[in-house]
């Protein structure tokens, strides 16, 4: 339910940037969605913030990803893994082409005047994903048509 919100989100207001849906790179995890656009490749994980999210910072320790009450932060961690395979995937084609990892969540909960990160990753709802992919760069023409070939050989579906 969650995942069909933000695909149908993305495809309305991103209609030209190309998109691989449940992919499994080895033995990473099942990647959500990678979507190749002209800022770089992004790997979006889909969580469920029905009970809103926000990051936790003690004073001693790493962040905490809390959604409701409970401690999430092992998506990021997959999340980094996630990258790292795409990353792996394309080192034999391009090694040049950004690669980033975006934790998308879909209902409600979402902060609306800013962008939460924590370790790197932003976290986003599904219009501010389609702003980050809808961003100019350097990854245009047959570059890009060659990069979404590459994933899309390497790259299983699951």
């Amino acid at each position: 339910m969650f995942d069909e919100l933000v695909v149908s989100t993305l495809e309305a207001r991103c209609p030209t940037v190309p998109m691989l849906h449940r992919v499994r790179c080895g033995h990473a995890a099942e990647i959500d969605h990678v979507a190749v656009a002209a800022s770089g490749v992004y790997v979006i994980a889909v969580a469920p913030a029905s009970g809103g999210f926000r990051v936790s910072r003690p004073r001693f320790g790493p962040a905490i990803l809390r959604v409701g009450r409970r401690d999430h932060s092992a998506l990021v961690d997959s999340l980094h893994d996630q990258v790292a395979a795409v990353e792996t995937a394309l080192a034999d084609i391009d090694v040049h082409v950004p690669v980033r990892g975006v934790l998308c969540f879909a209902g409600a909960g979402a902060p609306l005047l800013r962008v939460l990160t924590i370790h790197g990753v932003p976290l986003t709802y599904p219009r501010q994903v389609a702003r980050l992919l809808r961003r100019p760069g350097p990854l245009t023409g047959t570059r890009a048509r060659r990069v979404l070939d590459a994933l899309d050989t390497s790259l299983v579906t699951a």
